[in-house]
This record gives C-alpha cells, sequence and structure tokens, in this order.
C-alpha cells in the first residue's frame, strides 16, 4: 500500500525500493481493556526513513572467478533475509562498511555473524575476486528504505501507530528488522489512479521537517514517538465486538489539503482473532475519492476507519483486482503494540 522512492543500487551495497505487503500475525493480542483507551485520530501523510539491523541479504549471484560461477555467500551458508551485523567483530551499521571490509579482505576468510529468526549465527565466508580483481561474496543487501504512507493514530504520551501492517521485505516476505528510523512532513502532489488489476499510488515528496522516530515494526504496523501531540479531539476505540457492518467513514490525505473525510462501507467481519491483519473488508462508496484516485491506493495504508463515533480499524490492503474494496485490521488489536 505504501509507495516507496527507488534509491540507488550496487552489486555488493544497494537500497532497494520496498513495498510494503501486510503479513500473518502471531503473539499480539489486545488487551480486553483496549477498547476504553481514546486517542487522536490520524490521517496525515507521512514519509518513512527506516535503517535495518546490519545489513539484510535479499539475493544471491554468481560471478566468474577463475573461469568458473561462484557464490561464496550462498555456499557458506548464508541466507536471504539474514542480517549481517557483524564481519571479523566489527558492526555494521551500513553497505558501506561491509562492502569495505570486503574488498579489502585479500581473500581472507571474513566471520559473519547474522542475525536469523531472532538467533545470531556465526558463518566464516571467503571472498572471490571477479574478472575484475574486485573481492565479493555474491551477496545484493539492503541496509535502509524509504516511502510514504499515512498516521493511524497518536496519544497522549506522544506515541503513534502508522500502516496497519508490518514492513515487509519485497523479495523475500518476511518482516524487516529495523534499528530504527525516522518520520518526516510528506506532499502529495499527484495520484496514479487505480484501476481492475493495477494498483494506484499516492505521489509526493518529503519536507525537510522531521515529525518523530520509528521504534518498532510489526505485523500489525509501525511504531514510535512524534516530537508533538497533535491539537484535536479525542476519539474512543470501539470494543471489536461493537464493529458490524454499515457506514463509516475514512479518513485520508489525498491532497495538499490535508485530511479528508470519505464516506464508505463496512462489508464483512472475518477473523476477529489477534492472529491476522485483516479483520473486516470495506468498499469505498464516495464517489468524491472514487472520482480522483479510482479507489484504494498505494500510500493509504494506515487511514483510520470510524463508525458512529469511535475508532474502528485501519485500512491496510487493496485488492487489486477490485480497488474499491480493502482489508482492514481491528484499531482494538492495533492499539495495544502503541506503548509496547
Amino acid at each position: 500500500m505504501n509507495k516507496f522512492n527507488k534509491l540507488k543500487f550496487s552489486m555488493l551495497g544497494f537500497l532497494m525500493i520496498i513495498l510494503l505487503f501486510p503479513s500473518m500475525v502471531t503473539n499480539v493480542c489486545a488487551s480486553e481493556n483496549n477498547s476504553g483507551d481514546s486517542v487522536y485520530l490520524g490521517g496525515e501523510s507521512f514519509g518513512i526513513k527506516m535503517f535495518t539491523k546490519g545489513a539484510v541479504v535479499v539475493k544471491f549471484e554468481d560471478f566468474m572467478c577463475q573461469n568458473r560461477s561462484v557464490c561464496p555467500a550462498k555456499s557458506s551458508g548464508i541466507k536471504t533475509n539474514d542480517n549481517i551485523i557483524k564481519a571479523d567483530g566489527y558492526s555494521i551499521e551500513n553497505n558501506e562498511q561491509l562492502e569495505n571490509i570486503i574488498t579489502h579482505s585479500n581473500g581472507q576468510e571474513i566471520t559473519m555473524t547474522v542475525l536469523r529468526s531472532g538467533d545470531t549465527v556465526e558463518i566464516p565466508v571467503t571472498p572471490k575476486e571477479d574478472k575484475n580483481g574486485i573481492y565479493k561474496i555474491g551477496a545484493w543487501i539492503r541496509d535502509s528504505c524509504a516511502g510514504i504512507g499515512t498516521i493511524s493514530f497518536y496519544n497522549d504520551n506522544g506515541e503513534f501507530a502508522a500502516l496497519g501492517h508490518g514492513i515487509c521485505d519485497s523479495d523475500t516476505g518476511q518482516l524487516m528488522e529495523i534499528s530504527g528510523g525516522t518520520t518526516v512532513k510528506a506532499k502529495i502532489n499527484g495520484i496514479n489512479k487505480a484501476m481492475p488489476g493495477t494498483a494506484g499510488s499516492l505521489n509526493g515528496y518529503f519536507e525537510k521537517d522531521e515529525i518523530g522516530s520509528i521504534k518498532e515494526n510489526t505485523p500489525l504496523g509501525i511504531f514510535g514517538c512524534v516530537n508533538f501531540i497533535p491539537q484535536k479531539d479525542k476519539i474512543m476505540i470501539a470494543d471489536i465486538k461493537e464493529v458490524k457492518c454499515g457506514e463509516a467513514v475514512l479518513h485520508t490525505t489525498i491532497d495538499d489539503t490535508g485530511v479528508q473525510d470519505f464516506s464508505v462501507e463496512i462489508e464483512s467481519i472475518g477473523d476477529k482473532s489477534c492472529n491476522t491483519n485483516k479483520n473486516f473488508v470495506i468498499k469505498i462508496t464516495d464517489n468524491r475519492l472514487l472520482n480522483v484516485t479510482g479507489g484504494i491506493v498505494q500510500g493509504m495504508s494506515g487511514s483510520p476507519i470510524t463508525q458512529e463515533g469511535k475508532l474502528v480499524g485501519v485500512l491496510n490492503h487493496v485488492f487489486v483486482n477490485t480497488p474499491e474494496k480493502g482489508y482492514c485490521v481491528f484499531a482494538q488489536n492495533m492499539v495495544s503494540n502503541i506503548s509496547n
């Protein structure tokens, strides 16, 4: 749902476009008391800059070494979605650091410390010279990503929730391990309209003003802190049992005029548990939004949905073949993460 900016890339170190995909959820159940919470409604577009823990292995590529194809990283046991956090004891914070260690290895074995599914693993890798005499390990890696999304809600402690789904690697589909990130103001200056079979998108740019920091990337969204608490009226979080099929309101930003309210219909309610972020389905019924965007487009992830004066959920996924429809996560499930 979020549109990402294209960044530089190279054989060893590169920043890749990252698309946001909803992921399955585990161990993030809401407290029964969350329905009594009140928050400040979001709906504003914002820019996201996230940094991975170490350098993430995205894919492998063979290269020629002494007239034969080799991929030292893959043959050594490194896997895609591994986070390389150390090389020969040196902490890795970005692609350039790792590339420098490898290119200056002179073919000597390097001990890589990788983070894999929460565990650390020590893996020895011996770089090989390519046909140009440059030492490589044959891994494509990434250390950051950037994009535009929508803030869902804030609380009195200056904490925010956004997106309604985690940021997952577009190649591996796995939730990204992050070391942190920043949020900035974003301006929407155009729209690629959605059509059946083709995802639309909000087009915009980052402004200089930093508005907060990102602390967590979870299956239910990203969470962090803002530098200021918005001056808005507060709204109650609806209990899951209160959410029903029928009329509702989507709060989102599609141009430079700020947050607007659009009519939608909650069509169906599915799995009410915290084991999925696809709890219910909405349909856009407001012709003003349909005429401009064609439905739900990338960049609208995180847009809050209210019903009868309460926050019931957050938009997080579009049906590509039916862009006027999309999935939402219950706000009650999502709010349990904001202070964790």
